[in-house]
């Protein structure tokens, strides 16, 4: 289909569109139109580059400049093409420098008055030249990971046209107030960010971007004086919305923003006002400091959400009533100060809607403190869940029953020193359906899973079990699935039990 796509595009642009492939940027005819270049077939000898240039120059109507697989290398070749696309005056609606060596942008480039998409992602800008504000037709401006860029230009309200913006991965922590005035925007990524002094103004602005697309960030939540500004952000009728990032500054990280001057009640009554349009997909909640959250979050008309992460939500004692989300797949807990985890952290056990029905993956991470994961014996705990991670819990104890994880194929543990995953009991087996176990630095690791390994399981990734010594010789006998074993940095294991007959991927270093 893709090469069927290609040749139809080929067809229909004629002599008007060209790929340079095979260092033929010379025979570009004068009358191309939309250029790209597959970088590695250019011959970057001395003998070349002027022809090469010059090639680029005889098409004087240029309109698209589209690198593929470009890995730079920082040849002059390179540097010289650049500056040549910035610094004439042209036709140019679409330039793409993705990855280029650029330092520094030219204030000519303010002369491509017919550019519509400009992506300088990748690059080492460290500012945006303010000419490049009377680019009026600009309509996406891409700068995706650029590291060292620390700001946007003053003035960019001034591009009245533009409908994507993305600065992730960027420096970039405050933005102009004239972003608020942008009303046509459609795309803001990684955020909106409140500034501390106009923090309840632009709050209230945001109520007239109705035509913002995919996710929406809000961060410097914490920045809000009047609650009652929350109201006019207006999520509720943001219908294009599918993922809502909601930021609080992590306190706890933050010397000049101790927990003391938080205000739990507060924060909870920004969420409550923060409702969002039913048709979300992704919720990510980071450094909200109430101790539960808003009844919204598990009403049924929320039957789209199927994601919901929450980071350094450290005053949290409930997750009601994210467990009566009816659609709900993935859920991930990073950072927790609570040393107990039981089964009222996960639900209040009073609705009649069995909770998490459709939860199919759970990570639990960064959870410092937390030494103990007690669970309700007879009682199945997560029915549908077939994936559990447990990331850098360096205090957890678990105490697993058989009923826990009915479901669970993909068992993964990672720095967690003190767990020890326990035999099977009388009553059958901890995982019965796993068919994944990845268990990598947990030193206190000495016998795997002692008789309860189901015959299912088909991988085994042990690494960095410092007193791990064997393998279970009886359950090892049951796995009549498995097509891989890998156990790697256990300096104590004293080697394998007596091996089945049938084949299977071993490594051991």
């Amino acid at each position: 289909m893709h090469d069927c796509v290609h040749d139809l595009a080929t067809f229909v642009l004629g002599d008007f569109g060209f790929r340079v492939e095979d260092n033929n940027l010379h025979k570009l005819p004068s009358k191309t139109r939309h250029l790209s270049i597959v970088m590695d077939t250019i011959d970057y000898s001395e003998q070349h580059d002027s022809e090469q240039l010059n090639g680029i120059s005889k098409a004087k109507c240029l309109r698209t400049f589209l690198p593929v697989n470009f890995d730079f290398s920082g040849h002059l070749f390179w540097v010289r093409l650049q500056n040549r696309l910035l610094m004439e005056e042209g036709c140019l609606r679409v330039l793409s420098l993705n990855k280029f060596q650029i330092a520094k942008l030219p204030d000519s480039i303010g002369n491509l008055k017919h550019l519509r998409y400009l992506d300088l992602s990748g690059t080492s800008i460290k500012e945006i030249p303010d000419t490049s504000c009377t680019l009026y037709n600009l309509e996406t401006l891409l700068l995706k990971y650029c590291c060292k860029l620390t700001r946007l230009p003053t003035d960019i309200g001034c591009l009245i046209k533009l409908r994507h913006l993305d600065f992730s991965h960027s420096s970039i922590y405050e933005l102009s107030l004239q972003i608020f005035d942008m009303k046509d925007l459609q795309t803001l990524k990684p955020s909106f960010i409140l500034q501390k002094e106009h923090a309840d103004s632009s709050i209230k602005k945001l109520g007239a971007f109705q035509q913002l697309h995919g996710r929406l960030g809000i961060w410097g939540l914490e920045n809000v004086v009047d609650v009652k500004n929350v109201f006019e952000a207006k999520l509720r009728d943001k219908k294009f919305i599918t993922a809502l990032d909601l930021r609080w500054v992590d306190g706890w990280a933050d010397s000049d923003y101790s927990m003391k001057e938080r205000d739990p009640m507060k924060e909870r009554e920004i969420l409550n006002r923060l409702q969002p349009h039913t048709s979300l997909k992704k919720l990510e909640i980071w450094g909200y400091s109430g101790t539960g959250f808003s009844d919204w979050m598990g009403d049924q008309s929320f039957s789209s959400i199927v994601e919901v992460k929450l980071y350094r939500c450290y005053n949290c004692t409930s997750l009601w009533p994210l467990d009566q989300l009816p659609s709900l797949k993935t859920l991930l807990i990073g950072g927790s100060f609570r040393r107990v985890i039981n089964w009222e952290f996960f639900s209040k056990g009073s609705s009649m809607t069995k909770p998490f029905r459709s939860l199919e993956s759970l990570c639990l991470e960064n959870m410092r403190e937390w030494r103990e994961w007690l669970f309700r014996e007879g009682e199945v705990v997560f029915p549908t869940l077939e994936k559990l991670e447990l990331r850098y819990c360096p205090h957890l104890e678990v105490r697993l029953l058989p009923d826990c994880f009915p479901s669970l194929a993909n068992l993964r543990v990672n720095f967690c020193k003190q767990v020890k995953l326990l035999p099977a009991t009388h009553r059958g087996l901890i995982f019965p359906s796993l068919q994944e176990l990845q268990i990598w630095n947990c030193p206190e690791q000495e016998l795997i899973l002692e008789g309860g390994l189901p015959s299912s399981l088909e991988i085994i990734d042990i690494y960095g079990c410092g007193n791990l010594k064997a393998l279970d010789n009886n359950g090892f006998r049951l796995l009549t699935s498995l097509r891989q074993l890998k156990i790697s940095y256990c300096k104590q294991f004293q080697g394998l039990p007596e091996l089945p007959s049938y084949p299977f991927d071993l490594k051991i270093s």
